[in-house]
């Protein structure tokens, strides 16, 4: 479920998932479905929805997404994301639905229904521009607009429709690249702004997530933070002046729940009935046996079983045991788990200065290889610039990291398979028009530069260096070639993937004959894929929505590695809030 509102009068909740939007009568459960226009037929879209004051029509941005990992970090779930928007507008009581504006994204109808409120026309750091139009997208005008290093998150009508609020995210104009939150509100018909909040960035512990304008004077927004199934968030409430929107006392926290985080706040006309999504993640490791040269699996199962997040990185040298990244203790730390089923030993506790980034194995199968980015690293704060980083190196049996190298990274250490001693690392040119790729000893440190590949600046690219380190894979997402760059000076061989197009992951065979990839499917699911070095796919492995995948052979080929996400997503209701 991407989103939902619950109407004006309170009877009815709206609501977008991946088959479009649906209007269910509260009281007795009974659910309509909207068309689908026809424009969107086919594609996997996302809808934000809201109500128009009357309630007889929706006003809907659709998102249709385009996500690919960032090559930028060394963390698996770094991603960028862009969105081809529009605005919708649908009859509640059936016809087609009428598309209002192209690349614009609502944020609301004003509560007399004269107004809708958009952003637009986005820069570096997201949309710049806020603009309104009439209630059929005629009309339209701009209100202002932020400087160069900010962008618009967002924004709520004032319950007498005279002022909006919005927030705005401000980027430091030195080399710094600290990122903050400030919540204003701006009478629509001109003035200076109001700040109402402040707030460091969405994503640090106790900022601002969403916030919500209600009936009465009283501005609802809710922060968050990291617990072990990623995020808790509360309610907190900050009572405000209706007329001028100024700030006239102390936020003060109304909820203390734990476990599961919200968004999409609504409420009725007369405040008294409130909507959220309530939504928790949880990240397993599965793992199968590999069958037809690779090329399917058998008998998948969930090998982890604690409440964090648990990420498998790489396989031990004997093919016996898994190393997981993992939060079940609480912060993140390296962990390694037998195929028997026992609970696991750290590797690495987590380091109190750094962030762990992705693992991989040393070739004599000794050391565990991660890289350790800055404690406050985050990739939505550093989209697309790679993190100075330092490699280190971990026994795997146990003990203290040791330093190898610092590096501006782009992906993940990389190391082949006795009896090879390959291990390599990619970092950008200074012009981020080449990767540049270097060898590395796991414990003598920087070694020579291996090859460089050519790159488009701020495209999301993955690679990986096969088990036997003479060849390098390169793929860019989303796209259909891979290219496969030898370091023996045999030249590049380019394969052609047929039919999908490839949006993350990328591990090579144990064999060598095929890569492990990642693409979506046409619901939108993220599906799991062999790829064999003429182009043809096996899908293996089908998640029920879009999620972070990859698949990760095991030394011997028996086995393959990935996670699988479980989301429960659902619309609450409060009454009497």
């Amino acid at each position: 479920m991407s989103s939902g509102a619950i109407s004006p009068d309170g009877k009815y909740l709206a609501y977008g998932d991946r088959k479009g939007v649906r209007i269910k009568l509260i009281a007795t459960g009974d659910t309509q479905t909207l068309p689908q226009p026809d424009d969107l037929k086919g594609r996997y879209v996302e809808w934000r929805i809201s109500w128009f004051p009357d309630g007889t029509r929706l006003l809907g941005t659709c998102g249709e997404l385009t996500v690919a990992l960032d090559l930028a970090s060394s963390a698996r779930l770094a991603r960028v994301t862009t969105e081809r928007r529009s605005i919708w507008a649908f009859a509640v009581l059936g016809g087609t639905a009428r598309k209002l504006r192209d690349h614009a994204g609502a944020w609301g109808v004003s509560p007399d229904g004269a107004l809708i409120a958009f952003s637009t026309n986005p820069g570096k750091y997201g949309d710049r521009e806020v603009w309104v139009m009439g209630p059929d997208g005629e009309q339209s005008q701009k209100l202002f607009e932020t400087d160069e290093h900010s962008a618009v998150e967002g924004g709520a009508w004032s319950p007498d429709g005279q002022r909006l609020v919005y927030g705005k995210e401000v980027h430091s104009t030195d080399s710094s690249d600290k990122v903050a939150q400030v919540f204003e509100s701006r009478d629509f018909k001109g003035g200076p702004p109001v700040t109402v909040l402040k707030s460091g960035p969405w994503w640090t512990k106790g900022a601002v997530r969403e916030f919500y304008w209600l009936p009465g004077g009283r501005i609802l927004y809710i922060t968050g933070e990291q617990d072990l199934n990623g995020d808790t968030c509360n309610y907190w409430e900050l009572p405000v002046d209706a007329r001028t929107g100024e700030p006239r006392g102390k936020p003060r926290q109304l909820t203390n729940w734990a476990g599961f985080c919200m968004d999409n706040t609504s409420a009725s006309a007369d405040g008294k009935r409130l909507a959220f999504r309530k939504s928790a993640t949880q990240l397993s490791a599965y793992v199968a046996e590999l069958e037809a040269n690779g090329t399917r699996l058998s008998n998948p199962r969930q090998f982890t079983n604690s409440e964090g997040l648990e990420e498998p990185t790489r396989w031990t040298a004997d093919s016996k045991a898994l190393i997981l990244e993992s939060n079940r203790n609480g912060p993140y730390a390296i962990f390694k788990q037998s195929l028997d089923g026992n609970a696991g030993e750290p590797l690495l506790l987590a380091q109190s200065d750094t962030f762990i980034g992705d693992t991989c194995i040393s070739p004599d199968g000794a050391w565990a290889v991660y890289d350790a980015l800055p404690k406050n690293w985050s990739a939505f704060e550093y989209p697309g610039q790679p993190t100075l980083g330092r490699l280190m190196r971990v026994p795997i049996t146990g003990g203290p990291p040791q330093w190898i190298l610092t590096a501006r990274m782009s992906g993940a250490p990389r190391c082949a398979r006795f009896p090879a001693t390959s291990c390599v690392i990619a970092e950008q040119s200074a012009d981020h028009k080449q990767l540049i790729f270097t060898g590395f000893d796991p414990v003598k440190g920087r070694g020579p530069e291996r090859t460089r590949f050519d790159v488009k600046p701020g495209a999301s690219y993955g690679w990986d260096l096969s088990t036997d380190g003479t060849r390098i894979a390169v793929v860019r997402y989303p796209g259909r070639r891979i290219d496969i760059l030898s370091l023996n000076g045999q030249g590049t061989e380019v394969i052609t993937v047929k039919g999908l197009e490839l949006e993350g992951g990328i591990d090579w065979a144990a064999d060598q004959k095929g890569l492990y990839m990642v693409s979506r499917t046409k619901e939108g699911r993220a599906a799991l894929l062999h790829v064999d070095l003429q182009g043809n796919i096996h899908k293996l492995w089908e998640e029920p929505t879009w999620s972070d995948l990859w698949g990760i052979p095991s030394p011997d080929g028996r086995h393959l590695t990935f996670p699988h996400t479980t989301v429960n997503s659902n619309i609450w209701m409060i009454e009497n809030f």
